[in-house]
C-alpha cells in the first residue's frame, strides 16, 4: 500500500499511515493524495494488493475520493493458543 502511494501520489505530499492492533486482528490503513492524471502502472495495482492481503486471509477495500486514496487492509491474527501449538 505504501508502495501504491509513493508511485501515483502527488509528489512530495504527506502519505498517512495508521494501524490499530485489536485482538483478532490488525487494520492498516494507507492515505494519500492522487495525481489528477493516470500513470502508466508497472505493478499489479489494487488487484495485486488485494489478492496479497487475501492470501494471508484478509480483504482489502480501496477508493479514491475528492483526490484522496484510502486503502484499507484487514488482517486476521493467529489465535495465541495456535501460535503456541505451532512453536511446540
Amino acid at each position: 500500500m505504501l508502495t501504491n502511494a509513493l508511485r501515483h501520489g502527488v509528489p512530495g505530499a504527506a502519505i498517512e499511515f495508521r494501524e490499530a492492533w485489536r485482538s483478532g486482528d490488525v487494520v492498516l490503513e494507507v492515505e494519500n493524495q492522487v495525481v489528477a492524471t493516470p500513470t502508466s502502472g508497472g505493478g499489479l495495482g489494487v488487484e495485486g494488493m488485494r489478492s496479497r492481503v487475501a492470501a494471508v486471509g484478509g480483504f482489502l477495500e480501496a477508493e479514491a475520493l475528492d483526490g484522496v486514496f484510502t486503502a484499507r487492509a484487514r488482517i486476521p491474527l493467529p489465535a495465541a493458543n495456535d501460535v503456541l501449538t505451532e512453536d511446540a
